[in-house]
């Protein structure tokens, strides 16, 4: 036999999924639920913890629980769409918002010097504990936050640039290293897994524990083949789509 909140928990579900009830518009508080389904505030409270864990609805501190329901966005990955962005002078978070119609937002959280973790030091070519800068940075959309990306640079190339500095770069980063150092970057390379977020994570991005989220590990390489450049992006799960476009050489290259 089903079990009373997980009855509930399935009605609600359905009612979001087919639209009665909509993105952003009020769930039955407990005491509705229980008087509704003849059963205690108890149960109406763990059928709600299950839709949050699901990350269909959301509360923040001290008010109602909402419908949780984000149109996915369009993440592309090309090189030649990077390049194209790139020259153009737009960030290619904000280019990629802009072609979809959406508005496009990055605040830069902070910047400071720190010990790279041995994740860092490997993928940057540098060892453990050596000085990386950190720049912490949320990307929102039409004001929600859905990226907060923590960018990683060799202190020991960058220490004396902008990028070290807390403050926004002109033109942003990887402008600053092609056209200010001439670094051009030529190759990235990226990994992505899913995981549940960290409770700073969720914090950030206005998120509940449940709500699955993606990192993704990009590398920029430049021409001598040097990292000069890790992201370390955790973006919401449920608000993202992931399409790469990969050129395959003909064979017997």
């Amino acid at each position: 036999m089903t079990a009373p909140f997980r009855r509930i928990a399935a009605e609600l579900r359905q009612q979001i999924l087919d639209g009665t009830l909509a993105p952003g518009d009020l769930v039955p508080s407990e005491a509705e639920l229980a008087a509704r389904y003849g059963t205690s505030r108890e149960t109406a409270r763990k059928a709600m913890t299950e839709l949050k864990r699901e990350g269909y609805v959301q509360s923040a501190q001290g008010a109602r629980s909402r419908v949780r329901r984000p149109t996915p966005t369009l993440m592309q990955s090309t090189g030649a769409v990077w390049r194209q962005r790139r020259a153009g002078g737009t960030a290619n978070f904000n280019a990629q918002m802009a072609v979809l119609g959406q508005k496009a937002e990055q605040r830069l959280l902070f910047v400071e010097i720190v010990a790279a973790t041995p994740e860092v030091g490997e993928r940057l070519q540098i060892p453990d504990g050596a000085n990386v800068i950190l720049r912490r940075v949320l990307m929102l959309v039409d004001g929600a936050p859905i990226q907060r990306s923590d960018g990683y640079y060799p202190a020991s190339l960058f220490a004396d640039t902008p990028i070290a500095r807390n403050e926004r770069v002109a033109g942003g980063v990887a402008a600053y290293i092609e056209d200010a150092m001439g670094r051009r970057i030529v190759r990235f390379v990226e990994r992505v897994a899913a995981r549940l977020p960290r409770p700073d994570e969720c914090l950030d991005l206005q998120i509940d524990p449940g709500v699955p989220v993606a990192r993704l590990l990009r590398t920029a390489f430049d021409e001598s083949a040097t990292p000069v450049e890790l992201l370390d992006t955790v973006a919401v799960g449920d608000r993202h789509v992931y399409e790469y476009e990969i050129d395959v050489p003909p064979p017997g290259m």
